[in-house]
C-alpha cells in the first residue's frame, strides 16, 4: 500500500479481538507435543511452539483446498504450521513446497508428511513468505495471521502481523511466483480487519470470488465470519 496501515475499527471492536487473540495464544500454550488432532478424517499431530489448527478458518481452507486442488498442480503453501494445507494438496496428488518462517513447524510439518507417507509429494522449506523461492506455481495457498498486533514471540507470529506488513508484503509479491493461469487460495475473518484485504484486493488488482464461508461463535454472543477467497491476477 502507498500508506502506512491505520485501523479503521472502533476501540470497542478492537478490544474484541484482542480478547479473541488473547484466547488463542493462551490456547496456544498449553500444547505441550505430541497431541494428534483429525480434521476433515485425517490425522496429524500438534506440536508444541507451532500453530494449530483448532479453529474454523484451518477447517474451511481444509476443505476448500480438498474440492479446489486439481491432480498435478505445482501448489506453495506458505505458512505452513503442521503441514495441514499441504497435505490435503498433495492427497490430491499435487506436488507442493510447504514453507515457515519457524524452525518447530518445518520439523512438526515433516513429522506429519512422514506420518501420512506423503514424503515423495511434499518439499519443505525455511522461507519468509518468498525469501526461498525460486519456482511459479499453479496455485499458493496462505492462511495469513489475522490480527494486526504487535506480536510477542515467533509464536505469535501466526496470528498477528504488525500493521498488516506480511500481508501487504504477500500482496505485493504474489504475483511473481504465480504461474499465467495461476491462483491464490486465502482464508480471512472478520476477527480481523475485513476492509484492509478488500483493499489489498483493489490495490494489487486480483479478481477475487468467494468459494466458502463458515460462521463460529464465542463467548456465546460474539460470531466471526471466514471467507475463503479465491483470486486470480
Amino acid at each position: 500500500m502507498n500508506s502506512k496501515y491505520i485501523s479503521l475499527i472502533s476501540k470497542t471492536e478492537e478490544k474484541r479481538r484482542k480478547k479473541w487473540q488473547g484466547l488463542i495464544s493462551k490456547t496456544l500454550k498449553k500444547i505441550k507435543g505430541g497431541e494428534k488432532i483429525k480434521i476433515l478424517g485425517l490425522e496429524f499431530y500438534l506440536c508444541r511452539g507451532v500453530f494449530a489448527p483448532l479453529w474454523t478458518d484451518s477447517v474451511i481452507l481444509a476443505k476448500t483446498i480438498e474440492r479446489e486442488v486439481k491432480e498435478e498442480d505445482f501448489v506453495l503453501d506458505v505458512g505452513t504450521g503442521i503441514g495441514i494445507q499441504a497435505i490435503f494438496a498433495a492427497k490430491k496428488k499435487a506436488k507442493v513446497i510447504a514453507t515457515d518462517i519457524n524452525s518447530k513447524a518445518l520439523k512438526c510439518t515433516n513429522q506429519n508428511i512422514k506420518y501420512h507417507k506423503l514424503e515423495n509429494r511434499i518439499e519443505v522449506l525455511k522461507s519468509d513468505l518468498f525469501s526461498s523461492i525460486k519456482n511459479k506455481f499453479d496455485l499458493i495457498i496462505f492462511n495469513p495471521p489475522f490480527r494486526w498486533f504487535q506480536p510477542k514471540n515467533i509464536l505469535e507470529r501466526s496470528v498477528s502481523d504488525k500493521n498488516y506488513q506480511v500481508l501487504t508484503n504477500f500482496f505485493s509479491e504474489a504475483k511473481n511466483y504465480l504461474n499465467k493461469k495461476g491462483r491464490i487460495i486465502l482464508v480471512w475473518s472478520t476477527s480481523a480487519d475485513p476492509k484492509y484485504l478488500q483493499c489489498l484486493i483493489k490495490e494489487y488488482k486480483y479478481n477475487s470470488k468467494i468459494l466458502k464461508k463458515a460462521r463460529t461463535k464465542y463467548d456465546n454472543k460474539y460470531t466471526w465470519e471466514y471467507r475463503v477467497y479465491e483470486l486470480k491476477p
